[in-house]
């Protein structure tokens, strides 16, 4: 916990470097987009860091899907945004800001092994997914299809807050960014997975 700690901290650190444009700003309105794992942890400090450098700014925050906040970065409809990396769009380049290691999450009195368990090993689960049309969904497939297998998703849930609570309820097991599961893990237990590729956030250009 307290390695989590301190690299959410830096990566806080990293953001408000990004957003000391705004600091200079008594009133107006301002734009920050955040892909929805990150949102949790993110944007409560965002908040409070504006209320206390900037309070005339009136914050609008988007929460959504990456491709959606990138196109609303090129169109300039939006001002800056954290979202997943890399683009397949050559106009962006990234700046990194962090890596979001992902671990599984499952009711508490699973059944696993004193160990890191390997994607192979998730096939053989039900998983609690996003829809396939979700870039966390879409990296986690990748990674499956790398190693040749397919994955068990009889249930699909757009809302990462969602999926923890179906995971509590037996729906299956899921597989989440490590800063998207919830601090309240009643009924809940985390495991690490061996060979799945940490998830990269950035600030698009």
């Amino acid at each position: 916990m307290l390695g989590r700690a301190r690299r959410i901290r830096r990566e806080i650190q990293l953001l408000h470097e990004e957003l000391a444009a705004l600091r200079g700003l008594q009133v107006g309105d301002a734009t920050f987009g955040v892909v929805g794992t990150a949102s949790r942890w993110l944007v409560p400090q965002l908040v409070a860091h504006l209320r206390e450098t900037a309070p005339g700014i009136r914050l609008l925050v988007h929460e959504g899907a990456s491709e959606r906040l990138l196109g609303e970065v090129i169109a300039q409809d939006l001002a800056l945004a954290v979202v997943t990396a890399p683009s397949p769009d050559p106009r962006i380049v990234f700046e990194h800001l962090a890596d979001e290691p992902m671990v599984g999450l499952a009711p508490i009195d699973t059944d696993l092994p004193d160990r890191p368990l390997k994607v192979t090993e998730l096939a053989h689960m039900r998983l609690v997914l996003p829809p396939e049309v979700n870039p966390l969904r879409r990296e986690i497939e990748l990674a499956a299809t790398k190693l040749g297998v397919q994955l068990d998703v009889p249930v699909e849930v757009e809302g990462i807050r969602l999926i923890a609570d179906l995971v509590a309820a037996g729906a299956g097991i899921a597989v989440l960014p490590e800063t998207a599961v919830p601090p309240n893990l009643d009924g809940l237990r985390t495991f690490e997975i061996a060979d799945l590729p940490h998830r990269q956030l950035g600030l698009p250009r």
